[in-house]
């Protein structure tokens, strides 16, 4: 996932460059950039993943949202991280509390991603133009 952050930012500023909106004079233009990952949200590489999401974010115009194809038996909204605090007392949390996306949907059925992926669009087009 930390080689996927890295390339986005890559390509991200290549399509920035192209359109003009990365320069100044005219034909500077604003240009909102969506991004759509979709897997199943087991990272191993969370710390660091979390500064690459938060570099990427912080970028104009930027937005990234994750999808994440859960399934009924291992769900991620029923799993928990554990660290361990003073006196080696392990602490739980759940998993997605410490989720590095900020924008997430974790979608249950694949039925449903045409129109979760159709508000999804719906609701980033209102907040773009907004």
């Amino acid at each position: 996932m930390l080689q996927l952050m890295a390339s986005l930012d890559h390509i991200l500023a290549s399509a920035r460059h192209s359109s003009g909106a990365g320069g100044i004079g005219a034909g500077t233009q604003d240009l909102a950039q969506l991004v759509l990952i979709l897997a199943d949200g087991r990272f191993h590489e969370k710390e660091s993943l979390h500064a690459a999401v938060r570099e990427a974010a912080a970028k104009r115009g930027v937005c990234l949202a994750f999808i994440v194809l859960d399934t009924p038996g291992n769900s991620l909204l029923d799993m928990q991280s554990v660290s361990f605090g003073p006196g080696g007392k392990p602490v739980f949390t759940k998993y997605l509390d410490s989720f590095p996306f900020p924008y997430y949907i974790v979608l249950k059925d694949i039925a449903a991603l045409p129109a979760t992926l159709a508000d999804l669009l719906r609701q980033w087009f209102e907040l773009s133009t907004a």
